[in-house]
């Protein structure tokens, strides 16, 4: 069985996983045609960019489990969630930040844009560090397959790449 429909707009790879922009948002977000929603497979171990936008960035899972990590002060380290399904968190404009996926699942993405603006500038992210992907021994990871859910990973693995922005 594929988890990815072939369906609707097209996938993008990610080194964390699989992404898409969808033309109507969940139950759980805002229809309006001024926001961007975000449709991911993630896989478990992967971490997107830490990274920064002037729009706001809402993050709802839907299965799997990933932590959201937040530099609040470049000089500290992270703060963040551990967010499981039905779970959400937004993310402030100008905040670095970053997801890391321990166990493999969907996750949706809203963008909001900034005071005045009518859409989301799609161009609109500076990023920090570059993401990637944990190996652990003897794991794989099967794109678009039914075992593209190898066991979870904890915060704490990725806790090597957790340093300021």
């Amino acid at each position: 069985m594929d988890l990815l429909p072939d369906t609707g707009p097209p996938w993008q790879a990610k080194c964390w996983g699989w992404t898409r922009e969808v033309p109507e948002a969940p139950p759980f977000f805002r229809n309006d045609p001024r926001l961007s929603t975000w449709q991911l497979f993630v896989t478990a171990g992967g971490f997107c960019s830490v990274h920064t936008h002037r729009k706001t960035n809402e993050f709802y899972v839907e299965s799997g489990v990933v932590l959201v990590q937040l530099w609040i002060n470049p000089e500290d380290p992270p703060g963040g969630s551990v967010l499981e399904p039905g779970f959400g968190m937004r993310v402030s404009p100008g905040t670095p930040h970053r997801f890391c996926v321990l166990e493999s699942g969907w996750l949706w993405e809203q963008y909001i844009p900034p005071h005045g603006q009518d859409k989301c500038d799609p161009n609109d992210i500076h990023r920090m560090r570059p993401g990637g992907h944990l190996r652990k021994p003897g794991r794989r990871v099967r794109p678009g397959t039914d075992d593209a859910r190898p066991a979870a990973f904890t915060p704490e693995d990725f806790l090597f790449a957790a340093g300021n922005p």
